[in-house]
């Protein structure tokens, strides 16, 4: 057992980890602006205390909170990609072994995060809890689709990951967290390492049972829906219809496996008008119990950032579609498509929709919101407009970028690519908001770059696709 560990640690310092892994590349970025916001954070700690240089907004601490994120996201998704190959099962111990090396680089990471903030003055208890906290979201969100793990541990780790994830969005919640009295921390940093220790517990037998039944019940549903006679409601199916609209000149995506089922304008506008009052609510209530601010004073202040989140967060997913290449050999063998290029050009005709149908919404619904909440005037409306449809068409793209080299790197570098792109267009998005009247001619700039980045990607990259490789993934999903 001990060599099996001791052969697994050895695996996270070699390149065996960044195999397949596509946040090792997260982890080296956010980990290389460490020296740059350390050193700021200790200055502004001299002079003006700990709480208020963690409590700026700019502090830089959001650059450390994404590292706390993905460096235990990094190793959960080494640790299945493990524990769920084939031979995994035919040799003894190995899964026990994989979840002790697991185990101890999380303990490891752990000191490494806290250690920061210890050397700025930061209360014991309370670092261990914001690094724990962190932690708990990037590893426990490679677990959730563990095939083996019981309704209760799922439950478990949704009920934590959720309010965790939210705390990040400022550095009021970040600094809420860290400033609690002492036993609430301590109390707090045992639940979350437990929680994140309980996720990884894996078992190949119960999961291939737990697969095998869902499969089996997804198939059994499908009959029963296929069987079952139309629902005779009518007010239901007007609704139905009525959410699943689309003008004629907006067709559906040719690639509706790829792309998920495509949603009506009004549902996609339903969403997105959600994620505005999701964000501005959370932000604002966490700036009111953070800073003792009045509801006004702190709408006021989280307002640019609540409404840089709701218009572009969708665009750090958007190169999903880029990494999900297991059907297009079948796809492209049906014929539909003709040669390799045209699936290629079809599928970025499909994105292409997506994204121009989700900026307008975006645009229009989002410089609507800040109207009503005052960060624009009107006649900064229709510039505003053309910043929120440039950076959400360049955000987009981002993870397109590797195709112009061949995609060197994999999908380690697109993965990245469209991280750096996405949280780039919502810092440029929110400082906008924070000062219009100076900043609006650099975003207006930002966003032609973005368009300009999104019609060069679309024009050059399908091409570069076709040339690629598309080999049939017949391994296990990664992280599941």
């Amino acid at each position: 057992m001990m060599r099996l560990t001791l052969a697994a640690l050895r695996n996270y310092a070699s390149p065996v980890i960044a195999r397949e892994n596509p946040l090792i590349f997260n982890v080296l970025i956010f980990g290389a602006f460490q020296p740059f916001v350390w050193p700021s954070l200790a200055h502004q700690a001299a002079e003006h205390g700990v709480r208020a240089a963690l409590t700026a907004r700019h502090s830089g601490l959001f650059m450390w909170w994404l590292l706390a994120y993905f460096l235990p996201a990094c190793v959960t998704l080494h640790f299945f990609r493990q524990v769920r190959a084939d031979i995994a099962p035919a040799i003894p111990r190995l899964v026990a072994a994989e979840r002790a090396a697991a185990s101890v680089m999380f303990v490891l990471a752990l000191g490494v995060l806290s250690a920061p903030l210890l050397w700025l003055g930061a209360p014991p208890a309370g670092a261990v809890a914001l690094a724990a906290a962190g932690m708990l979201m990037g590893g426990v969100a490679g677990s959730f689709n563990n095939a083996s793990a019981s309704k209760l541990t799922r439950g478990f780790a949704v009920l934590l990951y959720l309010p965790v994830m939210l705390i990040g969005l400022t550095p009021s919640g970040l600094t809420t967290l860290l400033f609690l009295p002492t036993p609430i921390t301590a109390g707090l940093a045992v639940a979350f390492m437990v929680a994140l220790l309980i996720s990884l517990v894996y078992r190949p037998a119960h999961a291939a049972a737990r697969e095998t039944a869902q499969d089996m019940a997804a198939d059994a549903f499908a009959e029963r829906a296929a069987a079952r006679p139309p629902p005779q409601n009518p007010a239901a199916q007007r609704l139905a219809a009525f959410m699943a609209w689309r003008p004629a000149f907006m067709p559906v995506s040719p690639l509706p496996s790829l792309f998920g089922h495509y949603l009506g304008l009004p549902a996609t506008a339903l969403i997105i008008l959600a994620q505005i009052v999701l964000f501005v609510t959370f932000m604002t209530g966490t700036g009111m119990l953070a800073g003792h601010q009045s509801f006004r004073h702190a709408l006021h202040i989280v307002a640019p950032q609540a409404l840089a989140y709701a218009a572009l967060v969708g665009n750090l997913a958007s190169s999903q579609w880029l990494l999900s290449r297991g059907d297009w050999p079948y796809l492209f063998s049906a014929g539909l498509y003709g040669p390799r290029a045209g699936f290629a050009l079809a599928l970025f005709r499909a994105h292409r929709l997506k994204t121009a149908e989700q900026a307008i919404l975006s645009a229009l619904l989002v410089t609507a919101a800040a109207l009503i909440l005052r960060r624009i005037s009107p006649g900064q409306a229709p510039a505003l407009l053309v910043i929120i449809l440039g950076l959400s068409a360049g955000g987009a793209y981002g993870g397109a970028i590797p195709l112009l080299f061949g995609e060197l790197g994999g999908k380690a570098v697109t993965v990245t690519c469209n991280l750096i792109v996405a949280l780039a267009t919502i810092l440029v998005f929110g400082l906008t908001l924070e000062a219009p009247h100076h900043l609006l001619p650099l975003a207006l700039l930002a966003a032609t770059a973005g368009l300009a980045l999104a019609a060069t990607l679309d024009h050059l990259a399908p091409l570069r696709l076709a040339r690629l490789d598309w080999p049939l993934e017949t391994e296990p999903e990664v992280g599941g």
